[in-house]
């Protein structure tokens, strides 16, 4: 093997303003590149991403059949390059070498290219990432593989300078050790290829076996031991890992643990304080470089946002944090402010890190330019965002809060304002299937936790724009574009799950019927009888399909595609199939035995399997009547149940909801463990005794 010669290691692995500014004018990713006098095959691609590789000299080609055939006809290897729109060091590398006429020119030469956007196709993304991992021992993007006309790869990385310098092997360089071993040693190269995608295919395999019953106590206790009390968080770049957050706070409000929820609460301050929280503008960028949260690859993702939307309004409810309910209003803010699609409703993935090729040139400040916003009132923000003359970031100071109170919020609009008023990052106007299911959820979650009624409103426009994109045999797309790629798991699976906590947020039965159409679907498309579980991806001609068990910055397909299946299973949907949910477990036997931390969000749903299935179910005459009498329930958050909201006669499809009437009252409340429901009740104080015993005034 040769390639190790060639490993490299740089890549993007990795509050409400009481008076609204301006709206941001936006920069589409795609508009970010000139017409020049090249032209290549990605100019029909609805990716922003790949339509900023369009006017490149290297001659890309879309993912896809005939990209290979060319490699075997020239006899030619592949190289593979993948990334997305907001990863910084992606940029780097096309400036550098993609943009070069005389690099492509030897690329075009000797090499069939390929460009993935990621997120665009996550299962050809996940497949070659492990490569890359198997090579390397680590990845991110850009992901640089060279392959076989037979997809098969044989040497991997990250990014590469176009030339060696401080020990790393140039790009160049690389590309003609490949091109000279391709012609002289051919054999090697394809016995490397085949022992490499027989590695690939075995950590893919899935061996059923049992589960221990303890195994989400196990998961939250190996997440307790690893977190870091002094940096509040796991590892040494500071990631949300939300899964993690979510899994932890409600397995410790279920089982009344303050360690566990401590640790989420004070992740949850930690980042609120850092630089990764955007103080100005709400919402978060994607991870920080340090250790304690302060300085952010700048990059924010609609899926880190929607996610850390629910757990902040969730946290803000269950652990009486008001200023988390803060927090939560800021990221809906920017979500509906900067990442709303205007035609649509649907959300846009992401907004870079690079503003005009620079790293947080946007976000940062230095004293002169507050000064020059707030004259007399600079001071005090100078002071209590640590805003200094060195700075904290190339001469320019990352906003923190070091201080307990956030800045004024007349003061934050105004410093807001003059922040709108410079070059913006480019927004990823592509509109992802489960990224939006992510913001679906934390918008209907959260609205309905803290009285957000223009929140619900927002998420039940998007679900109106994803679901018109249902093709006509019912499938998923994987975005809103009419040439998507086929959806993947995440696509049915998370939208699914938002779709039941939109249900839940206005009792509209038609969101609770799609779900369960959306998982027959699911299931029709993707599920293994041969593994016990679902697959990735439907395209049966990758090199490997994927399984997708463990948590990454989203939760795990597969443990949404579980969830969805308990919640539907609760409410009696057609659809619904505790066969699979069990088949899953076993499925994932391994994974609980080895590494129940990497699992966290599945292993919370092994949890809910142990338990009585809980629901609240309220009918009214009207459903105003209904949710005035749900509103105790729908006000908290309660992890180890669902509500079932209904005006009288009750919709079909849903045999939780059968034979239940108001009787003689507005509204009557059943609550009910595995089907079978205690007494009715018809008023608030009742409710409120019936669900918290002992508490009620």
């Amino acid at each position: 093997m040769f390639w190790p010669l060639f490993l490299l290691f740089v890549s993007c692995s990795r509050p409400d303003v009481p008076t609204e500014p301006p709206a941001p004018v936006l920069r589409v990713a795609s508009e970010m590149v000139t017409d020049g006098e090249f032209t290549n095959r990605l100019i029909s691609a609805s990716s922003p991403y790949l339509l900023q590789h369009a006017h490149n000299p290297v001659d890309w080609r879309p993912w896809g059949d005939e990209a290979f055939a060319e490699a075997a006809r020239r006899d030619v290897p592949v190289f593979l390059s993948i990334g997305y729109a907001a990863c910084h060091w992606c940029h780097v590398m096309e400036e550098e070498s993609f943009e070069d006429p005389v690099l492509a020119s030897y690329l075009n030469a000797n090499f069939v290219t390929i460009k993935v956007d990621r997120e665009e196709r996550p299962d050809v993304d996940a497949v070659y990432m492990d490569a890359v991992h198997a090579l390397n021992g680590n990845g991110g993007w850009p992901a640089s593989i060279w392959l076989t006309p037979d997809r098969k790869p044989f040497l991997a990385g990250t990014y590469y300078p176009p030339v060696s310098r401080r020990g790393r092997p140039g790009f160049r360089e690389i590309l003609e050790r490949v091109t000279d071993v391709w012609s002289t040693r051919r054999s090697e190269i394809d016995a490397d290829a085949e022992r490499l995608v027989t590695q690939l295919a075995a950590r893919a395999r899935v061996t059923p076996g049992e589960v221990e019953e303890s195994v989400a106590q196990t998961a939250m206790l190996s997440l307790l031991t690893a977190w870091d009390a002094q940096t509040r968080g796991w590892g040494q770049k500071k990631f949300p890992m939300t899964p993690r957050l979510e899994a932890l706070l409600a397995f410790g409000l279920l089982n009344e643990d303050v360690a566990l929820t401590g640790v989420v609460r004070d992740t949850l301050w930690a980042m609120d304080r850092g630089g990764v929280h955007d103080q100005l503008g709400g919402g978060f960028h994607r991870y920080t470089v340090d250790s304690r949260w302060q300085i952010p690859h700048f990059e924010k993702m609609l899926y880190d946002n929607g996610q850390l939307l629910s757990v902040y309004a969730s946290a803000s409810v269950a652990l009486d944090e008001p200023r988390f309910a803060d927090v939560a209003d800021g990221i809906a803010t920017w979500m509906m402010r900067e990442l709303t699609d205007p035609e649509t409703g649907a959300f846009y993935s992401s907004q870079d890190a690079d503003t005009e090729g620079e790293e947080g040139t946007t976000y940062t400040w230095t004293p002169a330019q507050v000064t020059e916003v707030l004259g007399d009132d600079a001071a005090a923000v100078l002071s209590t965002h640590a805003i200094t003359a060195a700075g904290n970031f190339e001469g320019a100071t990352v906003l923190t809060r070091p201080s307990a109170s956030p800045i004024d919020g007349a003061v934050r609009a105004r410093l807001m304002t003059a922040r709108l008023a410079r070059p913006q990052p480019a927004t990823d106007t592509k509109m992802v299937v489960s990224y939006n299911a992510l913001a679906i959820a934390g918008l209907a979650r959260g609205g309905r936790l803290l009285g957000r009624p223009s929140w619900i409103a927002a998420a039940e426009r998007a679900a109106t724009a994803v679901l018109a994109a249902r093709r006509e045999d019912g499938s998923m797309p994987r975005t809103l574009a009419a040439n998507s790629p086929d959806g993947v798991l995440d696509d049915y699976a998370f939208t699914a799950v938002a779709l039941m906590e939109l249900y839940e947020a206005t009792g509209n039965a038609e969101w609770l019927t799609a779900a369960d159409s959306l998982v027959s679907a699911m299931d029709g498309r993707l599920w293994d009888p041969t593994s016990g579980t679902w697959f990735m991806s439907a395209d049966a001609d990758l090199l490997v399909r994927k399984i997708d068990l463990s948590d990454g910055p989203e939760p795990s397909g597969v443990a949404r595609a579980v969830q969805a299946h308990q919640r539907l299973d609760t409410y009696g949907t057609p659809s619904a199939d505790i066969t699979k949910v069990t088949a899953t477990f076993m499925a994932a036997s391994r994974w609980f035995s080895r590494s129940p931390a990497g699992v966290p969000t599945l292993a919370m749903a092994h949890e809910a399997e142990r338990q009585p299935a809980k629901s609240f179910v309220v009918v009214g005459r009207t459903l105003a009547d209904a949710q005035a009498l749900a509103a105790p329930w729908s006000s908290a958050f309660r992890p180890d149940g669902v509500l079932a909201l209904a005006e009288h006669p009750v919709p079909s499809g849903a045999s939780l909801l059968a034979d239940k009437t108001p009787g003689d009252a507005a509204a009557r409340a059943f609550l009910c463990f595995d089907g079978t429901c205690q007494r009715p009740v018809s008023t608030p104080a009742e409710v409120r005794e019936l669900l918290d015993p002992g508490e009620s005034p």
